[in-house]
Formats: C-alpha cells, structure tokens, sequence
C-alpha cells in the first residue's frame, strides 16, 4: 500500500508547478496517470477514484472555456 501511495504521489508531485510553464501537456500528464492506473487496476469488490475519467472532464471543461 505504501508503493501505491508513493505511485501516486510521483504522478501529481509536480503538477501544479507544472501547470504553470509553457511546456505543460494534458497528454504527458495522462501518460503518468495511465501508467499508475495500469498498475494498480481497480478491484472488483473496491472502487477507487478513476482519474482518467476525471481528466477527461477536466479537459473537456477547459476546452468549453476557451
């Protein structure tokens, strides 16, 4: 459980810097949530958040504001 939450961790220790500088992309950011959500896939008795589904909305969002 403790290498989950540090997986975790590494995906979004970054990301509000991040989001910040020119060089930010939805699609690299999905690459490390992919990779953890890969990783640890979603048991059937548990749910868990899914946070592609989430960036999915997230971006979605950001595309009817501009």
């Amino acid at each position: 459980m403790a290498e989950q939450a540090a997986d975790l961790a590494d995906a979004f220790h970054n990301l509000p810097t991040y989001m910040l500088t020119q060089e930010f992309s939805w699609s690299i950011f999905r690459e490390f949530l992919e990779e953890y959500q890969k990783r640890y896939p979603r048991p059937k008795e548990h749910s868990y958040f899914d946070y592609l589904t989430f960036l999915d909305r997230i971006e979605k969002e950001a595309d009817d504001i501009d």
